[in-house]
């Protein structure tokens, strides 16, 4: 009996659910003659037209040449995300000029797995984990003494190397620096004779910047309280912290985010 009781209660739900849509039918049907269906609204573009337009500058094409590249650009990403849900042992990748993603694998298997997701796939003496180690040595390095004479030292996946641009060594700073970076044998690229740093391009907010083989927007640039000069953008685009790319080339690094936490998104 104890059964059978629960048996009807169930059925007594389902029915009042039921008869609560066919009410809600029936009150629809008596305004269907007199109230107009909103129109669909206009569907959102894909990609924010100043990425577009951007991107189509510096590629000397079309908007539609841009906007294919994007569109190609995204499918090699997903795919390589699936890579990373499958677990598939990566070690970064990165996007050639064009617009071909070449993931680096851990080992030949990891490789033959990125080749049958439809990518190209390279298996490196090093990869991304060990050039971030090593780059994070030269930043707590010029930290303590910052070295006048190098103009930018950054990690480059195309060349598997941490790439140092120097424009002097005179001062005792950059002698120091450039010992601890060339500590680390063929994994460091010194390049010399480079001008010193200056701005040479303005990276506009919405503009495309890349990190480990996505596609991101630039968000605004702003300053904290100590007068440090930041870039504030969509969480979800450094969960990680990984270094931005604009044009190929390293301009930023993810510092914070509270993307992960479940709070606002940046």
């Amino acid at each position: 009996m104890k059964h059978s009781r629960k048996k009807n209660a169930r059925r007594y739900i389902v029915a009042a659910s039921i008869g609560a849509l066919l009410s809600a039918g029936v009150a629809t049907g008596a305004y269907a003659g007199t109230t107009e269906e909103p129109s669909a609204p206009a569907a959102a573009p894909a990609y924010q037209p100043e990425m577009v337009k951007a991107l189509a500058t510096t590629l000397g094409v079309s908007e539609k040449a841009a906007v294919e590249r994007l569109d190609r650009e995204a499918e090699q990403q997903d795919r390589f995300a699936e890579l990373r849900e499958d677990r598939v042992e990566t070690l970064g990748a990165f996007f050639t000029k064009d617009g071909s993603l070449v993931v680096n694998a851990a080992d030949a298997g990891a490789a033959k797995e990125v080749r049958a997701a439809g990518l190209e796939a390279r298996v490196p003496e090093r990869g991304e984990s060990e050039l971030d180690r090593i780059k994070a040595q030269l930043d707590a390095k010029a930290l303590k003494s910052a070295p006048a004479g190098v103009s930018a030292w950054s990690v480059d996946l195309a060349s598997d190397t941490v790439t140092v641009e120097v424009n002097g060594d005179s001062d005792a700073a950059t002698r120091s620096f450039l010992k601890a970076a060339k500590s680390n044998g063929d994994a460091v690229r010194v390049v010399k004779g480079q001008e010193k740093l200056e701005t040479q391009a303005v990276v506009p907010p919405g503009s495309r910047m890349t990190f480990n083989g996505y596609l991101c927007s630039v968000g605004y640039g702003a300053k904290d309280r100590n007068g440090k000069q930041v870039l504030v953008t969509a969480g979800h685009c450094i969960e990680d912290l990984p270094e931005l790319a604009y044009n190929g080339t390293r301009f930023a690094k993810g510092t914070h985010t509270r993307f992960a936490l479940g709070t606002r998104s940046v």
